[in-house]
């Protein structure tokens, strides 16, 4: 069974159009190339937020 969702902004500048196989959803190499490459920026920006507070002077 195949479900098609569709998902819009309040802008209608954005859409999603997300097509479920069963359970899963298939997606192209290329977004889950991006997937990674966020989750490893976020990684990064939360080790450099958690250093500064960790090293930021006592008051």
């Amino acid at each position: 069974m195949s479900e098609l969702i569709l998902c819009t902004t309040e802008d209608e500048r954005d859409q999603v159009k997300l097509l479920v196989k069963g359970h899963k959803v298939p997606l192209p190499q290329r977004d889950m190339a991006e997937a990674r490459k966020s989750d490893a920026q976020y990684d990064a920006e939360s080790k450099a937020l958690e250093n500064t507070l960790k090293n930021r002077p006592k008051l």
